[in-house]
């Protein structure tokens, strides 16, 4: 589901405006089997970044990994397992170019695609990269994202922010 017919959306058009909403999500890693994760770069929020969304109302998070994996590359889930929570207001917060602004809660998942990610329609390029290797990360919620991640493959431990 894109934005338009969301529960986002209908909240937006309630009367609530482009105010702060705070909102549950999911940010997902998706990493290949040389252990690169993979970036979609966002022309909308000006750069590279993970891959995610809302949780829509009826929904939980595995089935909002389900269904962001599917809309955003269009691939079905061979492996997921849960890194994280992510909720620290400084870091977790999204002002987007048409004024929206939202504060989401998010679940983080390391996820294995089945197959080869293709790029559906919401950035404007995909690649891997390794986890060593970055492009510059301008978003903060990426960079803790992928610090959470790390330390998460270092101790095994689930990590919450």
């Amino acid at each position: 589901m894109g934005y338009i017919g969301s529960h986002l959306h209908q909240i937006r058009q309630s009367g609530w405006g482009s105010k702060r909403i705070a909102f549950p999500g999911v940010n997902v890693i998706i990493t290949n089997s040389k252990g690169d994760v993979l970036l979609g770069y966002r022309e909308d929020l000006g750069g590279w970044m993970t891959f995610g969304g809302g949780v829509e109302i009826g929904a939980n998070v595995t089935q909002t990994v389900h269904r962001e994996i599917e809309e955003e590359l269009g691939k079905k889930i061979k492996s997921m397992v849960f890194v994280g929570l992510q909720t620290d207001p400084e870091k977790y917060k999204n002002d987007y170019a048409h004024g929206d602004k939202t504060q989401p809660f998010m679940a983080l998942f390391e996820v294995i695609l089945e197959g080869d990610p293709e790029n559906v329609d919401e950035h404007s390029e995909i690649r891997f990269f390794p986890l060593n290797e970055l492009p510059e990360l301008k978003l903060i919620s990426t960079r803790s994202s992928l610090d959470m991640y790390r330390v998460w493959k270092q101790t095994g431990h689930v990590q919450i922010d």
